[in-house]
């Protein structure tokens, strides 16, 4: 504890160029080499394997969730948020197919497929963090269901967002939307029988 001091000026500029130089080596830039530059990062071993990233997060090193996982993740999630599991069980996988890392067209990301504003408006930070992404998706459809107490106009606004489904009065006559809804509340009764 004795070497708790403040920094300064000089020691603040240093530390904040060897976080720089640590991203960097994360994202694979190759940044100047200097006194806080570390080369481990990304290096292969002598055996053949890359060191651990202790700045990193450890989903690489888990890997992809188990099902089982995933399935306990869901249910936390909706019962912390006040939702039926299997509703947002499907969801998830009309979404994403339990992708984790799944990242649509028009940029959206994570099992329950979090638009960035969406994703930041939910308080989710990481959108590829299975936990993070499923609160996130269950506060999210949560407040949805609020909003439009009919499960089907929900999941359309889930789909097509709240504006559409208060324009269209219900369901918006858009082909992929009805689909969607088509294909979420089937898995949905499924999941409950």
């Amino acid at each position: 504890m004795e070497d708790l001091k403040p920094l300064g000026p000089e020691g603040m500029r240093a530390r904040i160029a060897e976080i720089r130089a640590r991203m960097d080596a994360l994202s694979g830039k190759v940044p100047e080499k200097g006194p806080s530059y570390s080369g481990l990062a990304g290096e292969i071993t002598a055996d053949g394997t890359k060191p651990m990233n202790p700045f990193g997060s450890a989903m690489g090193l888990l890997g992809k969730p188990t099902p089982a996982e995933l399935k306990g993740k869901i249910e936390q999630a909706a019962s912390n948020n006040g939702i039926d599991p299997a509703l947002l069980d499907a969801i998830v996988q009309a979404e994403s197919s339990y992708d984790t890392q799944s990242v649509s067209k028009v940029g959206a990301r994570g099992l329950t497929q979090l638009m960035p504003q969406t994703a930041v408006e939910m308080g989710v930070t990481n959108p590829f963090d299975p936990d993070q992404n499923l609160h996130g998706g269950a506060k999210y459809l949560s407040s949805l269901l609020k909003r439009f107490p009919n499960v089907e106009h929900a999941v359309a606004a889930y789909n097509a967002g709240p504006g559409a489904v208060i324009k269209a009065g219900g369901i918006p006559n858009y082909p992929e939307t009805r689909a969607y809804v088509q294909k979420v509340m089937a898995l949905y009764r499924e999941k409950k029988g």
